[in-house]
């Protein structure tokens, strides 16, 4: 009897082990994303968003590139993790990712403030981030609390940005170039 019961504990053993990884969540958020139009709000200005997620122990690295028709622009924001907060130099622009049709800029020399936390390690951050903006009325501080999290099989990677100002969030789905 005892070889029957070895026999039949592992097959079983061997089930558990793949229902259990079927069930797991698979990928990390690092590496290059395609912004998927259809799936996100709809921002007609943008023919093309790629945006690349890199992290260390203590950073998050976004480098994001977009194309319009006539306009090409890239960012790249390191974000600390471990509670600190890094200020990032951005270039005079009227247009970047969730700014169409806001009537605001960035002049030059504005600096936003960053920071990060991880919600779920290599799969889903918090950013915050202060930027002074101009508009017809002034310069105004825009708080951001954008969020980045990875789909459970890992194939696509939602970014919801949320502002105070905003009633509703902007949400851009993306997904990797090569997953056609």
């Amino acid at each position: 009897m005892r070889p029957f019961c070895r026999i039949s504990v592992a097959p079983a053993t061997l089930f558990l082990l793949v229902v259990i990884a079927g069930c797991s969540p698979s990928g990390s958020i690092e590496g290059t994303w395609s912004l998927d139009k259809e799936a996100s709000t709809d921002f007609d200005q943008w023919r093309r968003v790629t945006m690349t997620i890199r992290s260390s122990d203590q950073d998050i690295f976004v480098r994001r590139h977009f194309n319009a028709s006539r306009y090409n622009r890239s960012d790249s924001t390191r974000y600390p993790t471990d509670g600190s907060t890094a200020s990032v130099a951005r270039e005079a622009s009227a247009k970047w990712l969730d700014s169409v049709h806001l009537g605001v800029f960035l002049d030059e020399g504005t600096t936003e403030v960053v920071s990060a936390e991880w919600t779920t390690p290599g799969r889903a951050f918090t950013t915050s981030s202060s930027l002074p903006l101009t508009t017809s009325t002034g310069i105004h501080n825009v708080e951001t609390t954008t969020t980045y999290a990875l789909s459970r099989n890992g194939s696509r990677l939602t970014v919801t940005f949320n502002r105070a100002t905003r009633e509703e969030p902007v949400v851009f789905v993306f997904t990797r170039p090569d997953a056609s």
